[in-house]
């Protein structure tokens, strides 16, 4: 297959315009200012050999740290320092498709980074992140970083950890429970793209598909772009609607435990044990 083929293939891909959708979405809403905000896709090796001879390696980027655990994955990512709302223009420039090295210490482009671009900034967190999801889910594909304007309000109120954060958000719309009830993880303000940072959200990420950063941003994982995506809206909408019940009325109606477990119960999820 020739360079100029895989290139016009994958560009027309559900995957390119799944991600494509989703930058344009976040970029809208005001969520990925400037060029902040990164996704990371895994790929099987079966829908990749659709399009690319897997093989065939045009670049190396060495990590500074070892993911033997992705030996052989494949990614789909952006690019450091991609502006989300100007994407579209260029993919082949700011999307790269990238497979870790069977000794875990580099990422071997496939495609893509067509003008030198780098893999995003917060690579490390993404590919421990991605260890961490895939060990608590098997289908577990994808891995949002946004930064969701109500959200940001809220970790500004230093009025939360990450039990009550979770109750509130719950207790705020009716549908949150049934959407996220393993709840969602909360970071102490740390040095953004810093190591300690990435750690710290892959061990979050053992437990919560949601993990906060303040000050700063989320993190949304999920089995599909669609469902990381409904994840961010569902708790920056939520947040929206915290913050304007509060500046309306000092004591907004809000869904009680009792109804929270009615809802559970109706819907067959099961909530965070200690949350409510």
């Amino acid at each position: 297959m020739s360079n100029k083929k895989e290139n016009k293939d994958f560009l027309k891909s559900t995957f390119i315009e799944e991600l494509l959708e989703a930058a344009k979405l976040l970029s809208i809403r005001g969520w990925a200012e400037r060029n902040a905000g990164n996704i990371s896709c895994i790929i099987t090796h079966d829908e990749a050999e659709k399009f690319f001879n897997i093989n065939k390696v045009t670049k190396g980027y060495e990590l500074d740290i070892n993911v033997e655990e992705l030996a052989g994955r494949i990614f789909l990512t952006t690019a450091t320092g991609t502006y989300f709302r100007k994407l579209h223009l260029n993919p082949a420039r700011w999307l790269g498709v990238v497979k870790v090295s069977e000794d875990g210490n580099r990422l071997e482009l496939i495609w893509g980074f067509e003008e030198g671009d780098l893999p995003t900034s917060e690579m490390r967190m993404h590919l421990m992140g991605h260890i961490a999801r895939l060990k608590a889910d098997p289908n577990h594909r994808v891995i949002i970083h946004t930064h969701p304007t109500n959200l940001i309000v809220i970790s500004a109120l230093n009025k939360f950890d990450e039990k009550n954060l979770t109750a509130t958000l719950w207790r705020t719309h009716s549908e949150c429970i049934v959407i996220f009830p393993d709840g969602i993880g909360l970071l102490p303000w740390m040095v953004p793209g810093a190591p300690e940072i990435s750690v710290a959200t892959a061990k979050k990420l053992a437990e919560f598909r949601l993990v906060v950063w303040p000050l700063h941003g989320i993190i949304g994982a999920g089995s599909s772009i669609d469902e990381a995506m409904g994840l961010l809206e569902t708790v920056e909408k939520t947040a929206e609607i915290y913050i304007k019940s509060r500046a309306l009325t000092d004591s907004p109606l809000v869904v009680s435990d009792k109804q929270l477990l009615e809802i559970a119960e109706k819907f067959n999820v099961k909530p965070r044990k200690g949350i409510i």
